[in-house]
């Protein structure tokens, strides 16, 4: 499928390194010129999908890394140790245009998804549980009325590959 595979042909990394360059205009084109070169089958079509999936998250971290110079915070204390928080949240539905804001469509032709949120008997479908603990444990659960799915880091290294989202 289309999220499957590494995006790892080296005749894409120069767009890469334009665009952690912060040359997107370059980038853009250099994108657009190589995926030319990829349309003549279609598991070479899903190949450079890869590729423009790996563009953005080379824009995502650029993002990311760039929230500091617009966002303060106030220094506040830190929970409890033994404390636990609870978060809720609507679920998301697309009505229309789903995908169409993410590459490879959004950097050529752009792109809009209408969404709406929904609650389920008057509740927010979506909880999370946050309980400050002294080691290093990120416990992760899952649930739903019949399954429960969990993932434990207790070491740094388990967590520290942002740029993978299976890692």
């Amino acid at each position: 499928g289309i999220r499957g595979g590494p995006a790892a042909n080296a005749n894409w990394n120069h767009a890469f390194s334009l665009l952690e360059q912060g040359k997107y205009k370059n980038a853009v084109r250099e994108l657009a010129s190589e995926r030319n070169d990829w349309l003549d089958r279609p598991d070479r079509i899903l190949r450079a999908s890869r590729h423009y999936e790996r563009a953005a998250q080379i824009l995502t971290s650029i993002a990311v890394l760039s929230v500091r110079e617009f966002i303060h915070g106030t220094p506040c204390e830190q929970i409890a140790i033994g404390r636990t928080l609870k978060v809720t949240c609507a679920s998301r539905i697309d009505w229309s245009g789903g995908w169409s804001d993410t590459p490879p469509i959004t950097y050529e032709l752009g792109g809009a998804v209408l969404d709406f949120a929904i609650e389920i008997e008057g509740r927010k479908p979506i909880v999370v549980f946050i309980k400050r603990i002294p080691e290093f444990k990120l416990e992760l659960v899952e649930r739903d009325s019949e399954n429960e799915k969990q993932l434990i880091c207790t070491e740094l290294q388990e967590i520290s590959d942002y740029n993978q989202p299976h890692a």
